[in-house]
């Protein structure tokens, strides 16, 4: 995995790629409010690549991401273009697969505190069952002495990319 402080290395990097032919889907990851919409416009605007955004085929008045989103116009869009592209989104590879889209190259993007911190890094893992990671954070909590302390809103964020395995 290759990490960029700056948006502007990422965006040399994914150039070269572009131009050896190496990456034609960029896909940008992370969770809500991170900064992939923000990045993924900047992006195609320094390279002049189209970007798509999974938000905007999403049916906003019935709930459930991934249940309501429009997959087949999604994928009719994106097949419209020759060249390459940029794809952001929540949910991204799961998104990807089902409209048998081959992401070439994956950014993450995390949230990172001005101390820091990811806030990120703890957030899911797939492969423990979600009542279990409740409870084991819970217990983790309680072993905490009473300190009071507090976290700074401010948010920055911090590029990860890691080429996706073929």
């Amino acid at each position: 995995m290759l990490e960029f402080m700056t948006s502007s290395e990422l965006i040399r990097e994914l150039e070269n790629r572009i131009a050896y032919q190496i990456a034609n889907v960029i896909g940008i990851d992370g969770v809500d409010g991170s900064g992939k919409t923000y990045l993924a416009k900047k992006i195609g605007d320094a390279l002049r690549i189209p970007v798509f955004s999974i938000d905007d085929f999403l049916n906003k008045q019935r709930g459930s991401y991934l249940d309501h989103l429009q997959y087949s116009d999604l994928a009719s869009e994106i097949r419209r273009v020759s060249g390459a592209i940029i794809i952001e989104g929540v949910f991204l590879l799961h998104i990807a697969k089902q409209i048998n889209l081959e992401i070439t190259e994956l950014v993450y993007v995390k949230r990172k505190s001005k101390s820091g911190f990811y806030y990120d890094e703890d957030i899911f893992n797939a492969e423990e069952p979600v009542d279990n990671y409740i409870k084991r954070l819970d217990q983790e909590l309680n072993q905490i002495p009473n300190v009071s302390f507090g976290i700074n809103g401010s948010i920055l964020s911090d590029i990860s990319h890691c080429r996706n395995k073929n």
